[in-house]
């Protein structure tokens, strides 16, 4: 009977022993940091998600970008914000329950890399910015995903990229002549825009990385490709050159590249840029959309592209609330119905203007500019003929008598060409 009692005890204290082992809980503490930019900035009111294993906590930064997370297991854990782009391991133990102690997790840079380009379509110096996810179009070139990309290979890593470092893909060579990495707010971290933050905007005009320069007033259309009409990007060519003496600015942001940016971008006297998310948050603005900016940027007014008549509208905002304005609508505007209008009616003024003084090769310009708004401008072609045959292009000249031929009849055409005759001062163009 003693024997089976101390058998009894004994089994009993190896289960206990056994049990005691399998709940014992894991060495817990409190997890403490604070979240920054690369310069030291704090990043307030950003929700980070804390994984440990099968626990995960959720918090959420003070206005000093502190954070504190209790009851979190020691080892390895993750700290992840998905609005920050960040993912970042920490080793969590005992020391951070320590005074002063805690972790420092720092936002992403985001780089700007200036990159000397030798290819047979492009030599000369290019900078790429990671806020503006777009690709030197002849090239392929772009900062994506952490990588330094051309035509979607990936050539290194951004971290890992020094200044002198050189690469050749196929044709293109390159040579990394600066890197910047610099401090970012993520946009779903930040607040409503207060004013100038448009001034500080990276933006891409062709290859270059240009920030976009604001008068008193502004009037900004933002789109995407899909939604430019060429007679918009035309209306908004009038709007610059009618108005720019009253000291307006007119300028264009895609909001996403395609084939025919650099096209548009070639041929426009006023900036037509590409801009990332970061623009559309300083605007406070959708794509499709036609805005009065004020020289820090806020949106005095605004309406959709697709409104009716958007540019009259703007032009009418303008009119009732900007004197300067006003007062050269007055002078300039006073018969026509539209911008174009405007634009080609002052346009044909000045040149005739510049008949009248001789001024044949700068006549010839401006009606240029005339029958690129409005191709059918009959008084426009007949003194294009005109100034033609002044300036001795008698192949030029005939070719607006064919088309007044075409669209008058014979006898028109043999009347202009009795004037070209005159002008040209030759009896034999028959």
């Amino acid at each position: 009977m003693r024997r089976c009692t101390l058998i009894a005890v004994l089994l009993s204290g190896c289960v206990t022993t056994e049990g005691a082992r399998r709940v014992e809980p894991a060495v817990q503490t409190d997890l403490g940091g604070v979240l920054v930019l690369v310069d030291g900035t704090p990043v307030g009111r950003a929700t980070l998600v804390i994984r440990c294993g099968r626990i995960q906590r959720t918090v959420t930064t003070d206005d000093q970008g502190r954070f504190r997370a209790t009851a979190i297991p020691e080892g390895k854990c993750s700290v992840e914000s998905e609005a920050a782009g960040l993912r970042e391991e920490v080793h969590v133990g005992s020391n951070v329950l320590r005074p002063g102690s805690g972790v420092r997790i720092v936002v992403p840079p985001m780089h700007r890399v200036e990159l000397e380009v030798r290819s047979p379509h492009l030599d000369g110096t290019v900078l790429l910015d990671e806020t503006l996810p777009y690709a030197v179009t002849e090239l392929g070139l772009q900062l994506k995903g952490r990588q330094l990309m051309v035509k979607d290979r990936r050539l290194a890593a951004l971290a890992k990229l020094a200044v002198g470092q050189e690469f050749q893909h196929n044709q293109i060579k390159l040579k990394v002549k600066t890197i910047e990495a610099r401090r970012w707010m993520p946009l779903r971290l930040r607040g409503t825009p207060r004013g100038l933050e448009l001034l500080t905007v990276p933006f891409l005009h062709g290859a270059q990385v240009v920030r976009l320069t604001l008068a008193t007033r502004n009037v900004v259309a933002v789109a995407r490709c899909e939604g430019v009409r060429e007679d918009l990007l035309d209306d908004l060519e009038s709007m610059a050159a009618t108005y720019g003496a009253s000291g307006l600015r007119v300028a264009a942001i895609l909001i996403e590249s395609c084939p025919k940016a650099a096209e548009w971008i070639g041929r426009r006297s006023y900036p037509l840029l590409l801009g990332g998310a970061e623009a559309l948050w300083a605007l406070q603005a959708r794509a499709g959309e036609l805005l009065v900016v004020d020289s820090d940027g806020r949106a005095l007014w605004r309406r959709p592209l697709q409104a009716v008549a958007p540019l009259e509208q703007a032009i009418a905002h303008l009119d009732r609330t900007w004197p300067p304005f006003a007062a050269v609508r007055r002078v300039s505007l006073s018969r026509a119905s539209t911008v174009k209008a405007a634009e080609t009616e002052r346009l044909l003024s000045q040149a005739e203007a510049a008949i009248k003084s001789g001024k044949h090769k700068e006549a010839h310009a401006l009606l240029d500019q005339v029958l690129q708004l409005s191709p059918d401008l009959a008084e426009a072609r007949k003194q294009r003929a005109l100034t033609k045959a002044r300036l001795g292009d008698l192949s030029g000249a005939m070719r607006e008598v064919t088309w007044w031929r075409t669209s008058f009849g014979p006898e028109s055409a043999d009347d202009l060409l009795d004037e070209v005759q005159r002008c040209s001062k030759v009896t034999t163009l028959r």
